[in-house]
């Protein structure tokens, strides 16, 4: 099975300025909305630049998230999401593994995103995006 393969998200991004923005996201996601998808499992900036990225896994619009104290600012960040055994997501950013997330683990068909919901300057530059998983 998908779950035993321990498939993983793995992006680079930054934050392309400090304007007024709303949130940005960049991971996978069901479909897509001018706000937080019913189900993914996705990095998330905050509106301001002093805020941390966020680790969020939602399933049916419920969510569960891990602040990794990272501020987002706008330098580049690498990120990593695995999933093992189905039920746990591992987060790591910038090099250093950032904690868990085991509930509201979708399990829906989701796609690959970069958004940002913008009300000035600002958004969200993604350098690359890719999973992989054990063959």
């Amino acid at each position: 099975t998908l779950a035993s393969k321990n498939p993983e998200i793995r992006v680079r991004f930054r934050q392309i300025s400090t304007g007024t923005n709303l949130n940005k996201w960049i991971g996978v996601m069901g479909t897509v909305t001018n706000g937080d998808p019913a189900n993914g499992i996705y990095f998330r900036g905050g509106i301001t630049a002093n805020l941390n990225i966020i680790a969020v896994s939602r399933s049916a619009s419920t969510e569960s998230t891990l602040d990794t104290a990272v501020v987002l600012g706008t330098g580049w960040h690498t990120g990593r999401l695995v999933l093992s055994g189905g039920n746990t997501i591992t987060v790591w950013v910038d090099g250093a593994s950032k904690g868990t997330i085991s509930t509201n683990i979708p399990s829906v068909v989701m796609f690959y995103v970069v958004a940002g919901g913008l009300t000035g300057s600002g958004g969200l530059r993604a350098d690359y995006m890719f999973s992989r998983q054990t063959r």
